[in-house]
């Protein structure tokens, strides 16, 4: 079954009468299969049972595993996009996304007022600012690790599960929109499972300019902090 997911995401890549963002709704329709397909655990057995961490795809709280959180091209599907990489959605206080892409539909309005976008914003202006006009306001995407969505914080364990099981699909999808800058807006200083999950990335698009910072919404993580990892994201491409 994994060969025959690993086909059809080889097909979806390859198919020259696709554009970019048809690809990946090809892709998100797998994917979801995928999700649909997996076996999880009963709620009861997690509870008796909490080492079976280990294996979980999702965590306690639970999300329902039929939930699917979209992503991709903000504006066009451009060659030069800047690739804002995050651990998964805030589904609040519910247990399955909506179906849509919270992030575009937002992001796009005149008068944003959501911290974690204004700060992507700022990044953005930035990153402009830094490659004179090579790169522009419209020139950015946007993804989660896990579609599912989660809570208020993040088990990295639990990702790093998903990403293994996913991993595939999640490099697809980056294949796919072929930025010309990767932003991991996530800290792996504090976290062996997120850091294995973006050297992994890292290792497979090391053509790639990357550049990792904390999260929109962390308190440290000012824009001063994002120039000095972006300067640090440049140093290493270099060496």
């Amino acid at each position: 079954m994994i060969n025959d997911y690993n086909k059809k995401i080889s097909d979806i890549k390859n198919n020259s009468h696709y554009n970019k963002t048809e690809k990946l709704e090809q892709l998100f329709q797998l994917w979801k299969e995928k999700h649909s397909s997996e076996d999880i655990l009963p709620k009861e057995l997690i509870n008796y049972q909490k080492k079976i961490i280990n294996s979980l795809t999702i965590p306690y709280q639970f999300v329902d595993k039929e939930s699917f959180t979209y992503d991709g091209f903000i504006f066009n599907e451009n060659k030069d996009t800047v690739l804002y990489i995050l651990k998964e959605s805030n589904l609040g206080n519910t247990n399955k996304a909506k179906d849509q892409f919270w992030f575009k539909s937002v992001y796009k309005l005149e008068k944003n007022t959501v911290l974690i976008l204004k700060k992507i914003e700022l990044m953005q202006e930035f990153i402009i600012e830094k490659n004179k006009g090579a790169i522009k306001k419209s020139d950015i995407s946007f993804m989660n690790l896990n579609k599912r969505g989660g809570f208020t914080s993040t088990n990295p364990k639990i990702l790093k599960n998903y990403y293994l099981k996913y991993q595939e699909f999640i490099k697809a999808e980056i294949e796919i929109i072929d930025p010309k800058i990767i932003v991991f807006c996530m800290s792996e200083k504090k976290s062996k499972d997120i850091q294995y999950i973006i050297n992994d990335i890292k290792k497979e698009f090391d053509n790639k300019i990357i550049i990792s910072t904390s999260h929109p919404s962390y308190i440290k993580g000012t824009i001063e902090n994002f120039k000095k990892d972006y300067y640090e994201g440049i140093l290493n491409k270099r060496r």
